[in-house]
């Protein structure tokens, strides 16, 4: 049940509008004229003599406020507070707005619109259990549009229902998201789109929506940030911009809505498939593109239920709930900046219940308020569970496809949304930007491995060569990413502050049918980046590293099943990386495959936190069967950096600019060195330095101390090429 409860007074509605009802009459007699003058009835003959058009033209100027309307189900409610419709260019202003309503003779309703400056505005959205919290605010400028509806009567399957043919045009737009009196801001909103032949019908207790003609194309201008306690208004070309975005859209959709919740009898229940026909996805900085071309797709949503209700943990919640969801996506063709295609993905998924590890995991989010409880009480929280029961990836360069098959992921824990800036708050650093928390977050996913040429192939490896796990499960996951503007003269792009903390994960790679394999037991991997850049270039995809630090920690490194008790021992490696750079492209030759190229600026150690360092670690002693680190016998590579060898940059010292430069092409493509040239994952690889340099090699007794073995380790001047293609053993 949806109830729009205005449990505050209504402030003043003011609109002034102005109507003609206008009827044209042409060759009407005299003498109807003067019974019409009369204000007397026609009479049949009178009335045929009649011809002309009707019409009303509303034009109109409004103001309305709104002090909360709520959506309650079950007794639960969630409150939308400090609703405004005005002007979008000041404060307090009206919006004015024009309809042209015609009649048509096949008893259609015509309705032309034009709608300049109005603006939208929520302060805040709450939930009845918690109004401390607040998911935040928005408001949506929508400066010039134009359309035209038309409303026929008669549904798709039944007489008593509708019709309906739109044409809509709007430019100049604006959406901001506020929390804490940070916005995130979509501006210079566009959206162009037309939908032939809708139809609404009452089938039974459904309400069946039908889109079968649906195109058109949305964008966004600029992505801004900015600060301040008051809602923007005018040009924000002041603001950094992390780019913009183009969407084009073809598609057909049907949504059957019908009442009833999850948790209760009041809800909403929706039904839907959607068959997208054709599309493109566009992000821009600088003039340069990463784009998505020639999609197409189609999607079922199965039993998606909208309750607001409590939680597992018993927190209130506007919960959507999914029985199943299916669905495919194609890309033909991904480029990147001006390198050329990468090659086409194809992207299958079945989101159902599914049983892992003796758990149920099931799809569904609880929207709640209030983000990171350091960054103020406005902020979003979604509380999520997410089962993906079967998956695939396929990968194609010129015609050959890499399949990734058998693909399935579950989890729980909850993401947090707020829009923050740069400070440290009760212990916790904030940045610029839109903060992207994880508190709790306990999953896992697994595949079959790679197929090359069909989806029933042979299973081969070679996930690792791509830098994936074959399988990975943790039970521990927190930390955050913001994603802010670069700014300062940096241009279009994104600034990525991040840090991610893995505790008691399990990995396994080089995997069989039966589980054995590598497996990386007792995992722990943290993650710290700090101002890396993010822009589409002419040569590709871009990141700049400021500084990068990471420490990966595995308790127990094995070869067999995943729960042998035989292990090689602990191995632990410490990274520090400054001005590190990565680019993303196409192989630019012409033909369809991915490049990779990095620079690791390995950095000399600083102290304990920021030093690049290697651990092999073994008879360590244990603590209630838990083996205890640094109870064992190591062997440690301390100061690990790379080097120039000289200074080449004329600032004294030894430079360090060169780095650790792997140069990685891969595509799908023959052998042409195994008999038969079967079809395999291609790498091309050359591994270059000018220096390596390794402080010491160190023998450390847990009794004994330290003893370096070896000092002042260097190479210099490699070049390392290979060219492999993996293809299943035969």
């Amino acid at each position: 049940m949806m109830t729009h409860n205005l449990q505050a007074p209504y402030m003043p509605l003011r609109t002034r509008f102005r109507a003609a009802i206008l009827l044209s009459l042409t060759a009407l007699p005299l003498n109807a004229l003067a019974s019409i003058s009369g204000m007397q009835s026609l009479n049949d003959e009178e009335m045929s003599s009649v011809s002309g058009q009707a019409g009303l033209v509303i034009e109109s100027e409004t103001r309305a406020t709104i002090d909360r309307l709520s959506y309650i189900t079950n007794g639960n409610g969630i409150h939308f507070d400090g609703i405004e419709l005005g002007a979008a260019s000041q404060e307090g202003g009206v919006t004015s707005q024009r309809h042209d309503i015609s009649l048509r003779d096949s008893g259609s309703m015509n309705i032309l619109f034009e709608v300049d400056g109005r603006r939208l505005t929520v302060d805040d959205i709450r939930l009845s259990d918690r109004p401390d919290l607040s998911m935040g605010g928005f408001y949506l400028d929508q400066n010039r549009i134009r359309g035209n509806l038309t409303i026929s009567p008669g549904g798709a399957t039944s007489d008593s229902g509708f019709g309906y043919d739109l044409f809509y045009s709007s430019t100049g737009g604006r959406f901001g998201y506020r929390t804490n009196d940070n916005h995130l801001i979509l501006d210079g909103l566009g959206l162009n789109f037309f939908s032939l032949g809708m139809s609404l019908d009452m089938e039974g207790d459904v309400a069946v929506f039908r889109a079968p003609q649906v195109g058109g194309q949305f964008a966004v201008g600029a992505i801004r940030y900015g600060q301040s306690p008051d809602n923007f208004r005018g040009a924000l070309n002041e603001l950094p911009s992390m780019g913009g975005l183009t969407l084009d859209f073809g598609f057909s959709s049907r949504f059957d809505f019908q009442a009833g919740g999850r948790f209760g009898n009041e809800g909403l229940q929706i039904n839907s498939s959607t068959l997208l026909n054709r599309g493109a996805f566009i992000y821009s900085t600088n003039g340069y593109n990463l784009a998505l071309r020639d999609l197409s797709g189609e999607s079922h949503l199965r039993d998606l239920r909208m309750d607001v209700a409590r939680d597992g943990s018993g927190r209130l919640g506007l919960a959507l709930t999914l029985g199943e969801a299916e669905g495919e996506l194609n890309i033909g063709r991904i480029e990147l900046g001006n390198s050329g295609s990468v090659g086409g993905l194809n992207l299958q998924w079945l989101y159902a219940d599914q049983l892992v590890n003796d758990r149920n995991y099931s799809n569904q989010v609880f929207i709640q308020g209030g983000g990171n409880p350091h960054s103020g009480p406005q902020g979003l929280r979604l509380g999520a569970e997410w089962s993906l029961a079967d998956g695939q990836i396929g990968y194609t360069t010129n015609g050959n496809t890499l399949y990734i098959t058998g693909i399935q992921s579950w989890g729980e824990g909850d993401v947090t949304l707020d829009v923050t800036r740069d400070g440290t708050l009760e212990g916790t650093e904030f940045y610029d930007g839109l903060r992207i928390g994880f508190e709790g977050m306990a999953g896992g996913y697994r595949s079959e491995g790679l197929r090359v040429g069909s989806e029933n192939a042979e299973r081969q490896a070679g996930m690792e060569l791509l830098g994936l796990h074959q399988a990975f499960e943790y039970d521990a996951l927190d930390g955050q990413i913001t994603l802010g503007p670069i700014g300062e003269g940096g241009g279009e792009g994104l600034l990525i502050n991040a840090d991610i903390i893995i505790r008691d994960a399990l990995s396994g790679a080089l995997l069989n049918e039966d589980d054995t394999g590598v497996w990386a037991a007792g995992r722990q991997h943290d993650i710290v980046l700090r101002d890396m850049t993010l822009q589409v270039t002419d040569n590709g995809l871009a990141l700049v590293l400021d500084e990068g630090r990471q420490l990966l920690d595995i308790g127990d490194l094995r070869i067999g099943h995943r729960d042998s008790s035989h292990s090689f021992g602990r191995v632990s490696l410490q990274t520090y990386e400054t001005g590190s750079e990565m680019t993303i492209s196409g192989l630019g030759d012409g033909s369809e495959g991915l490049r990779i190229f990095r620079k690791r600026i390995l950095a000399e150690e600083v102290d304990d936190d920021r030093r690049n360092r290697f651990v092999w670690e073994t008879g360590r002693q244990s603590e209630n069967g838990v083996p205890v680190n640094g109870s064992g016998l190591q062997l440690v590579l301390e100061n690990i950096h790379t080097s120039d060898g000289a200074d080449l940059t004329g600032q004294g010292g030894i430079s360090n600019t060169f780095g650790l430069q792997t140069d990685t092409r891969i595509n799908v493509r023959n052998s042409t060195r195994t008999a038969g040239e079967p079809l395999g994952l291609g790498f091309e690889n050359r591994t270059r330095f000018r220096e390596l340099n390794v402080g010491s090699m160190d023998l450390v007794h847990p009794t004994g101390g330290a003893a370096t073995a070896l000092h002042g380790i260097s190479l210099q001047n490699m070049d390392i090429r290979s060219d492999l293609v993996v293809t299943p053993i035969r």
